[in-house]
Formats: structure tokens, C-alpha cells, sequence
């Protein structure tokens, strides 16, 4: 089983073969004077108009109201650190200790359940080289504008790709960049203190799973998703210690993972879960079956979220639409660069 596909300080999912030339963290353009868009986009046409980087940081504002809008010289992001470590709480009193924070009657525990269907080691094997220097999921962290010791801007990013053969690297996939070279998904800027403590503000983040090339992905949507940990120096890149990725998965995109789900399991052959997976479910033709019994595997909705923010809610609630989804994070340092 593999996973592939989006996290931002940027979040890098990895696959395939690339060389680029090293680029520098303060090469980016920043913009001193103009506020940043406080939602992760897409599209260039949102994105604000930049001007020369300040002569030093006293030039640029304290607010924050800086915006990154250079696709990097041959493309090599950095600095980046690869996921090496990823835990999903089983239950309250796990999140708890791991330390998740999440405003959710089950604080980002609910999913746990779903995934034991899947598999019964939990995803911390998924993210673990194997012998032959492949890794199944393989998410990275771009701190871009990111300088050790330093309080300055900084944007988490959020790409996927995969383990470079017989190199320490890790690649992104095209797939991951809009048209001007930039990634897709980007959290807001914010500042980092010196000490490398951050956290950011909520976007809508996608973290694709790939049972390999012949399947297509299953897409995780979490709402209001934000990111927080420390980040230091390591290596060629960065480390992030004490790391969390905290969102919200709401009904909507329940019924959306419940269709790719029968679309997955509908390939020949099919990925080795499936068996059990419809047999619980039922096929395309009982999508509500399907989505009442996912509700109840969880324990039922225990938030209301939306794009920006989500607050816990009681069971029962009818305003409830949404699970919390809380993962814990350690990265290392890597080069990451794009095919």
C-alpha cells in the first residue's frame, strides 16, 4: 500500500527521477507592503503582485503582510525535510498524550477505525524505507524563506512525489505545481521566531493515498487544516519535531471518498483490502448505506467546520458535520527537487 500526495510548511508528497540545481531559501521575492491572502489558492490570477525582496528585514512590515511568488530557479525547493515518523491517535486519550489539540469531542481520533480496514500496522510503516530504498508514503515539508535562527516569513507548501532510485533525494511530481512552477496548495504566510515554533492559519488541504500506478488515488479533504510544530535546521534541509497536522474531514468529503473508494475496488485486480472493505460497505449502488456505516464507524460527528475554522459539538447535534483528523509528525531533512 502506498500513499501519496499533499501536505504545506509545504507538505511534500514525492515520486520518480529529477536533477535541478540547489536554490536558497532567501531567493524568493517578498512584498513588504502588500496584505497576504489568508486562504491557500491556486490560482496565479488571485495571488498578488510582488515587488524586489527588502534590503533587510526592518523593511519588511511586522504583519505579515508579505506573499511569496517566485517559482524557484530549476525548480529545487528548499529547505525540505521528509516525514519519517506519522501517527493517527486511537482514541481520545491517545490523541491526548501525543499531544493533538483539536477542537473536536474526540480530538483527531475518529478515523482510526477506518483505517484499521485497511491495514493493521497503522501508517507508521507506510512512511519508513524499505530495503530497496523506496518508501510507500512519502510526505516532505517546505519552509520556504525558512532561516535558521532567524524571525522572518515563511510559507508551508504542499506537494507529492516520490524516493529518487539509488540517491538520498526525493523528487516532486509536475502534478504538484500550478502553471507558474509554484505548488498547488499553499498554507498562509506567517511569521517564524527564532526559536522555529509555528503554527499556521486553517486551509483546505488533500492528502491523496496511491495503492500504485495501476489504481487511482483516494483523496482525504480536510477542512480549516492547519500545521504546527518546530522547525530547525537539518542537513540539506529541515527538521520538524513535535509536528501536527489537525483538520477536519466533513461529510461531503466522506461521500466523495466513498465513491473513489467503489471506483478503486472496481479495478481488476483490486488492491487487497477490498474484499472487506465492500463486504462492510456495500458497492456503488448503496452509497447512503455506505455513508451511514462510515458516520458510525467513527463514533459519528463530533465537530462543525467549515473552510476557515471548526469547534467541537455534542453527540447528537444536528449542526455536527464534520470528524476531526489529528496526525502527529516528525520530519528530517532531504533535498527535494522537481522532475
Amino acid at each position: 500500500m502506498s500513499f501519496s500526495r499533499a501536505l504545506p510548511f509545504a507538505v511534500l508528497l514525492a515520486c520518480g527521477e529529477a536533477e535541478s540545481p540547489r536554490r536558497e531559501p532567501g531567493d524568493l521575492a517578498l512584498q513588504p507592503d502588500r496584505p497576504a491572502d489568508v486562504s491557500a489558492t491556486t490560482d496565479a490570477a488571485q495571488r498578488p503582485d510582488l515587488g524586489a525582496v527588502p534590503d533587510s528585514a526592518t523593511d519588511a512590515a511586522p504583519d505579515l503582510a508579505h506573499a511569496f511568488d517566485a517559482a524557484p530557479p530549476g525548480l529545487t525547493f528548499s529547505p525540505a525535510g521528509r516525514v519519517v515518523e506519522l501517527v493517527l491517535p486511537d482514541n481520545p486519550a491517545h490523541a491526548a498524550t501525543l499531544g493533538c489539540a483539536l477542537a473536536a469531542r474526540n480530538n483527531g481520533s475518529s478515523l482510526a477505525s477506518i483505517v484499521s480496514l485497511m491495514t493493521q500496522s497503522g501508517l507508521a510503516p507506510l512512511v519508513e524505507r524499505k530495503p530497496d530504498g523506496s518508501v510507500d508514503l512519502v510526505i516532505a515539508i517546505q519552509a520556504a524563506g525558512y532561516k535558521a535562527m532567524e524571525l522572518g516569513p515563511v510559507q508551508m507548501r504542499s506537494l507529492y512525489g516520490g524516493a529518487i532510485a539509488g540517491s538520498e533525494d526525493f523528487s516532486v511530481d509536475p502534478a504538484s505545481l500550478a502553471e507558474d512552477g509554484l505548488p498547488r496548495m499553499r498554507w498562509p504566510v506567517m511569521d517564524t521566531p527564532a526559536d522555529g515554533r509555528f503554527h499556521t492559519q486553517g486551509a483546505t488541504f488533500t492528502l491523496s493515498l496511491s495503492f500504485g500506478p495501476e489504481f487511482p488515488p483516494l483523496n482525504l479533504v480536510l477542512q480549516a487544516a492547519t500545521l504546527r510544530g518546530v522547525v530547525s535546521a537539518d542537513g540539506p534541509g529541515i527538521a520538524l519535531n513535535d509536528g501536527f497536522l489537525e483538520g477536519y474531514f466533513s461529510a461531503t468529503s466522506i461521500r466523495g471518498l466513498i465513491t473513489e473508494l467503489v471506483t478503486l475496488c472496481a479495478t481488476e485486480p483490486e488492491p487487497s483490502f477490498c474484499g472487506g472493505v465492500i463486504a462492510v460497505l456495500g458497492g456503488a449502488e448503496e452509497p447512503n448505506r455506505a455513508f451511514n456505516i462510515i458516520v458510525g464507524l467513527i463514533g459519528g460527528f463530533d465537530a462543525v467546520a467549515d473552510e476557515a475554522s471548526g469547534r467541537a459539538c455534542s453527540a447528537g447535534n444536528p449542526d455536527c458535520n464534520a470528524v476531526g483528523v489529528c496526525l502527529k509528525l516528525r520530519a528530517e531533512g532531504v533535498t527535494l527537487v522537481s522532475n
